[in-house]
């Protein structure tokens, strides 16, 4: 079940981001779009807490496939970005850098790293984890808090 509800949000969150880069590829860089994005993630979580909770009583029981959920849609997300840098569109790498980069000019950073490597992915999805299991843990136990 956590695994058809992950793969479910990666794959709308990669058709949501597919139709901004139709769009411009400011669009697809948007912060907007990327904070806006996670509320998909939330809502799937969220449904699928709707079926776990009817099952299992233990914090940890309905937590665990929540963050499975988690984790699923983000490495379908993260594949997904990682071919639309690397392939489908380099230049997507390049605008990107520039709009990191942009207000840095003034605060004198020399050499900064902004390079986009498969363990810079690694590092940057399992950092993302930390944050999916506190939202996962949040959503585990309103739930289970208003299931009492």
């Amino acid at each position: 079940m956590a695994i058809r509800f992950g793969l479910a949000a990666g794959l709308i969150t990669c058709a949501i981001y597919a139709v901004a880069y139709l769009i411009s590829i400011e669009s697809f860089l948007s912060p907007y779009l990327h904070w806006g994005s996670l509320s998909i993630y939330i809502i799937a979580m969220y449904m699928l807490a709707e079926i776990v909770i009817k099952s299992k009583s233990e914090f940890k029981d309905i937590v665990r496939p929540l963050f499975i959920c988690f984790l699923i849609a983000n490495l379908a997300f993260y594949v997904f970005y990682y071919i639309m840098l690397h392939f489908v569109d380099p230049d997507i790498y390049e605008m990107q850098v520039r709009m990191l980069t942009k207000g840095l000019d003034e605060l004198d950073i020399e050499d900064m790293d902004t390079s986009f490597t498969l363990s810079g992915y690694f590092l940057a999805y399992f950092r993302a984890a930390i944050g999916g299991f506190a939202i996962a843990s949040i959503i585990a136990y309103t739930k289970k808090q208003s299931y009492i």
